[in-house]
């Protein structure tokens, strides 16, 4: 009997280590950035074409996602279409349905997939959602929804869906749900809410890395969140060190007018964007007024548990600074569109021997050294 309870507390004892393992505790500290070449930063790369067929257009891309084998271009503002392509950037099909009749929406704020049902979901503020068939793109079903609005929307599993929901005419708070297959309210996830931080939340604060589904919430920036069907769980512990970041920064206001003055002006808040986690390593990218409110790197090496923050990334020869800011998540590697008049578009012209031309439209998507291979 003693051999068995011996047993019995030894698996307690490994279980509970195992579960605290799975919280990392990540050392990032803003105040020792520094600035690197591309050639330092960039492990490798890949420049895919999009071959645009005439007729079909867009505008600025705000948001790059992936889905099976094919990668889709949303164009919230301008066009307010979704572009599909191949992973060798062959046009597939454009979703463009702004209007009024039925089956359209008004605006495109958001989007995700089905992947039971093989349908795209977007959806358009203070209209709904609409369903589409992935493959002919007609309109499967129409789902009113004009209580609250959505700053997030992401399918979790099992036909359920992560929403981020913002405060509503009445002022009611908003919060952090798992939604059914109808939209309904399935489950409130206990986090802190406040509604300055959600109105800035989405898209680039949720990542799909390895079919985790991560999420960094803005009013406390020290924690990212795996997402699950059933809870929400802290996966990563960020401590920014000696940096003066309040990473639990509260703010009451109801807009995000607040949010910005404690990034921008009194610099003790971060907004951390586009979480990616590799075997090796981790990295995400950042924003807060101790480093002037850019865009800054910062990449963990889980084998040595050394990090470092990158300010600038620049050609080293020319001495200018490159843009690497991404617009999503491709096969787990950072991916952008590249800018024809940019000075990135020109270095990579050259390095690829003027094989690119630099009037077309490209993907930009590249992978980092040293603990994010």
């Amino acid at each position: 009997m003693k051999k068995y309870i011996l047993i019995l507390l030894l698996a307690i004892i490994f279980n509970s280590c195992t579960e605290d393992k799975q919280t990392e505790i990540i050392s990032v500290d803003p105040t020792k950035s520094k600035q690197v070449s591309f050639d330092e930063l960039v492990n490798d790369y890949q420049l895919i074409k999009l071959e645009k067929p005439e007729g079909i257009e867009w505008g600025q891309i705000n948001i790059i996602k992936k889905y099976k084998d094919y990668i889709f271009l949303a164009d919230r503002f301008q066009t307010k279409t979704i572009t599909v392509f191949d992973m060798e950037g062959n046009f597939i099909k454009q979703l463009n349905r702004a209007g009024d009749s039925p089956g359209d929406y008004n605006n495109l704020s958001l989007f995700t997939f089905d992947p039971v049902n093989n349908a795209l979901v977007v959806y358009s503020r203070m209209q709904g959602v609409n369903i589409y068939d992935f493959e002919t793109l007609e309109i499967q079903k129409e789902i009113s929804i004009s209580e609250r609005y959505f700053m997030g929307l992401e399918w979790i599993a099992n036909n359920q869906y992560f929403a981020i929901k913002e405060y509503n005419s009445s002022e009611e708070e908003g919060g952090f749900y798992v939604l059914g297959e109808d939209f309904s309210e399935q489950k409130e996830l206990e986090i802190p809410n406040y509604n300055a931080s959600i109105e800035i939340s989405y898209p680039s604060t949720i990542s799909r890395t390895d079919n985790d589904v991560l999420y960094n919430f803005s009013s406390d920036s020290s924690k990212v969140y795996a997402l699950s069907e059933n809870n929400m769980e802290v996966k990563h512990q960020i401590n920014f060190g000696n940096s003066n970041i309040d990473s639990k920064a509260v703010w009451n206001a109801m807009e995000s007018d607040e949010f910005e003055k404690e990034v921008f002006e009194n610099k003790k808040a971060t907004f951390i964007q586009f979480f990616r986690e590799s075997e090796n390593g981790l990295s995400f990218w950042f924003i807060n007024g101790a480093n002037e409110g850019q865009n800054n790197l910062a990449i963990y090496d889980k084998n040595t548990g050394a990090s470092k923050v990158i300010r600038k990334i620049y050609d080293g020869e020319k001495d200018v600074t490159l843009d690497l800011y991404p617009k999503g998540i491709l096969n787990d590697q950072y991916v952008t569109i590249l800018n024809p008049e940019s000075d990135l578009a020109d270095k990579l012209a050259e390095a690829k021997a003027r094989k690119i031309e630099l009037g077309d439209d490209y993907l930009f998507v590249y992978d980092l050294k040293r603990g994010d291979e």
